[in-house]
């Protein structure tokens, strides 16, 4: 059982004497025996709860994709990496560099999602550089073929030249001047006569054609322009 502390009865000061069974407040100068106190237990002090105890939580571990899945994604990339080129030059371009990219995204998977482990990190360096090389390829062979068409086109290409008689004009190394035009009946070549199909004319073209190159050429070459 606790202790009681003794108040003043009047102003209930705690602040008082007690000397033979009589008490005196020293605040307003009361003074009573125990009896007309006013007891009230003097309060323990709190007790001191205890710490909780602080909760240790441990790293999560990540699961990865785990070995059969590893060899499984592999195998798709590697074979939309293979397919790249075949791809891009018999169906679509856009098709074929769509497969590297896939495969691509298919190699940063495995790394990203390796959870430790050694198989999908290699797994998915391997697919990178053949993903790399499938890629950078099949862009050479592109960029190469565009090339030779575009020169090919420049040597094959055709221009018409318009002139009057009289007016030379160049092609290459070549000056052709049209001396004079006739309409004839028929033409002879040996001992045979040519002569103009039904609904047809027979048209004689005189040339001059000098050769303005340095070299000496044949002028059947002026009939390849």
């Amino acid at each position: 059982m606790g202790e009681e502390e003794v108040r003043c009865p009047r102003c209930g000061s705690g602040n008082v004497i007690g000397v033979a069974g009589e008490w005196e407040c020293f605040n307003c100068g009361y003074k009573f025996k125990i009896s007309e106190a006013v007891r009230r237990p003097i309060p323990s002090p709190p007790a001191t709860a205890k710490p909780a105890a602080a909760r240790v939580r441990r790293p999560v571990e990540r699961r990865g994709i785990g070995r059969k899945g590893s060899v499984a994604l592999f195998i798709v990339g590697f074979f939309c990496a293979l397919l790249v080129f075949p791809i891009a030059f018999s169906v679509s371009a856009f098709l074929g560099y769509l497969l590297g990219v896939f495969a691509l995204i298919i190699a940063v998977l495995l790394i990203a999602r390796r959870g430790g482990a050694t198989l999908p990190l290699v797994l998915g360096l391997v697919l990178v550089i053949f993903s790399f090389l499938s890629l950078g390829g099949t862009a050479v062979v592109h960029m190469g073929a565009y090339a030779i068409s575009k020169s090919l086109e420049s040597v094959t290409r055709t221009e018409t030249v318009e002139a009057g008689i009289g007016s030379p004009i160049r092609a290459g190394d070549w000056e052709i001047t049209v001396l004079n035009v006739a309409e004839a009946t028929y033409i002879r070549s040996g001992t045979s006569y040519y002569g103009a199909e039904n609904g047809s004319k027979l048209i004689l073209i005189y040339l001059r054609i000098r050769n303005l190159g340095k070299e000496v050429k044949e002028s059947s070459e002026i009939w390849q322009f």
